[in-house]
């Protein structure tokens, strides 16, 4: 009878800690505004590493550092591990960073449910430009207006302090990416391969249709590509729940260049559009009707009004000119659609 109410106990402990694990994780992830941190950490050593030979010292893999950030009203500062999750940079761009915490340090606050974090910050080091950080994030957040079955972000601003002394402190924006692991808990979905032989026949065509009309949108045609008889899906996870159909979840949109062309004079913008158009890359992929991309199209139409309105959260580190940018080019496009499905 102990036994039993004692393994009762551990079901009912583990039960709670899960339970408080996903709310730290939906606070990082549900919050609308942005996180602040600091980051101190050896950027001499970390821009000039790449993610597949790493640290020769010791073999580790990952660089010692430290993140501060606000708990419950208090500033803290906390030991974390880093790792460059790109190439190498040598200084002119800042890459993704893997950070990686101890647990049982960070218990009770907003990262206390994550092993690994990734940081997506690869932008220009003091560029005081329009980072192309922005777009990625943008598309994420346009994307799971269009699907539940998305990435969640968080935007963040980050100031870097660089302990080797090669860079003045600065500041740059970037967003968390939720864990693969989450969307596993939010849904019935188990993770499959994406090679040609598995995928064959089994993505689900709704969510196919939409990556391909979501992706003519912010002008990335090259996602599910078919080179020499192989899929093309490296930015992409697959997941299913019945092992019949499978979803595609983008997790890599950097290559968005919607402010881009949104800053085009009017005549080179109808150019880049009509040509894009005419390219139809983002059609060729077997199995594919043109009416379930039609009606992917007319579900971002539908939802216009709230993809114009992500342009101007006050939150976003933009210039008027930036957002003019977008929704010059949202206007454009819902304009130029019109006369095609």
């Amino acid at each position: 009878m102990n036994l039993k109410r004692i393994k009762l106990t551990l079901f009912i402990l583990l039960l709670s800690l899960l339970k408080i694990s996903l709310v730290q994780s939906k606070i990082l992830f549900n919050d609308k505004s942005p996180l602040n941190i600091e980051l101190e950490l050896n950027l001499s050593k970390l821009l000039l590493k790449e993610k597949s030979y790493y640290w020769t010292e010791g073999g580790k893999k990952f660089l010692e550092a430290n993140i501060l950030f606000s708990n419950k009203g208090k500033k803290q500062k906390k030991p974390i591990l880093i790792q460059n999750g790109g190439g190498l940079n040598f200084y002119d761009n800042l890459p993704p960073l893997i950070l990686k915490f101890n647990k049982p340090k960070f218990k009770e606050t907003i990262f206390g449910s994550f092993k690994e974090l990734t940081l997506i910050t690869h932008g220009d080091i003091n560029s005081g430009k329009v980072s192309k950080v922005i777009n990625h994030y943008l598309a994420y957040k346009q994307f799971s207006l269009l699907s539940p079955f998305s990435y969640k972000v968080r935007l963040v601003k980050i100031v870097y302090k660089d302990t080797s002394k090669r860079l003045k402190k600065f500041i740059g924006w970037g967003f968390f990416l939720e864990p693969k692991n989450d969307i596993l808990r939010r849904f019935p979905f188990k993770r499959v391969p994406s090679t040609k032989n598995y995928l064959a026949g089994k993505l689900d065509n709704k969510q196919t249709a939409l990556l391909h009309a979501f992706n003519f949108f912010i002008q990335d045609r090259e996602r599910f590509k078919i080179i020499n008889g192989s899929y093309k899906t490296n930015r992409t996870d697959f997941f299913t729940f019945n092992f019949h159909s499978v979803l595609p979840i983008p997790f890599d949109f950097s290559r968005s260049v919607m402010y881009w062309i949104g800053s085009r004079p009017a005549q080179e913008l109808n150019y880049i559009m009509e040509t894009a158009f005419a390219k139809s890359n983002w059609l060729k992929y077997p199995g594919l009707r043109y009416i379930e991309l039609k009606r992917a199209f007319y579900l971002i139409k539908g939802k216009k009004k709230e993809l114009k309105r992500l342009y101007m959260d006050p939150h976003l580190p933009l210039e008027k000119k930036h957002r003019d940018a977008y929704l010059n080019y949202v206007n454009f496009f819902f304009t130029f659609l019109q006369s095609r499905i």
